[in-house]
């Protein structure tokens, strides 16, 4: 489960900015935010709203946001390790 309380903030002045190859695979590369429309999917790399198929991941349930940004995170480390 994403810790919903880390926020993109976190990251932008940490050791992963602009360090991307020190990351491990234990690294949420998605978390999720509290908004005044629901939740949403933050890539915390950008600090910006998720988009899936042109489609910003937004306005949705805690648990719904939450297992995506799981599976966006897991999709991204397959995707650079399978090389």
């Amino acid at each position: 489960m994403v810790d919903a309380s880390v926020t993109p903030q976190l990251f932008e002045n940490s050791i992963f900015a602009g360090y991307h190859h020190r990351m491990s695979k234990n690294t949420a590369l998605f978390t999720i935010e509290k908004r005044d429309d629901g939740w949403a999917v933050i890539d915390v790399r950008s600090g910006v709203a998720a988009v899936e198929e042109g489609t910003p991941l937004v306005g949705m349930s805690m648990e719904d946001a939450d297992d995506l940004a799981d599976l966006l995170t897991t999709r991204e480390w397959q995707s650079a390790t399978a090389h």
